[in-house]
Formats: structure tokens, C-alpha cells, sequence
């Protein structure tokens, strides 16, 4: 996915995206540092976390195991975790 596409829904910042995702800012962090959720530096000391990024994101993690694969074959990427 080019870089275009994923931030043209916008950004949500990092308190946002952890109440949208349930997740503690900790871990928001950590999946940011790993790479496994990108992010921007919008101002300094300030990350916004593109919108369908975190839509994605959570998209690969519902379970059932069609919907996961019809998911990685749009992205084109193999998702290894069930």
C-alpha cells in the first residue's frame, strides 16, 4: 500500500487510537516501534496514526480464518498469525 492511500482517511492520535483499538498506550507504542502499526510525526513530540492503518490492523486480528486471508490477499501480505 503506498503511503498516499493509507493517510488519506486522516490521523488519530496515539490516546485515540488506543481507546479505538482497546489497547494500552504502552502497547500502542510498542506496535508502533516494531513497525507492525506506522505512524507520523506531526508535530514534534506529537504521532498521528493513520485511520485505516489501525482499521487494518485491526481488520488482521478478527478471528475466523476466511476473512483474515481474503484480508492479506487485498493487502497483498501473508498473515502468519492465527
Amino acid at each position: 500500500m503506498k503511503a498516499l492511500d493509507l493517510v488519506e482517511d486522516g490521523f488519530m492520535t496515539v490516546k485515540e487510537a488506543c481507546r479505538w483499538l482497546k489497547l494500552s498506550r504502552s502497547k500502542l507504542y510498542q506496535l508502533m516501534e516494531n513497525g507492525e502499526l506506522p505512524y507520523s510525526m506531526l508535530a514534534p513530540g506529537k504521532r498521528g496514526i493513520p485511520k485505516k492503518a489501525l482499521k487494518l490492523y485491526a481488520a488482521r486480528r478478527m478471528r475466523g480464518r476466511l476473512l483474515g486471508e481474503e484480508i492479506d490477499k487485498q493487502e497483498g501480505q501473508t498473515n502468519d498469525v492465527a
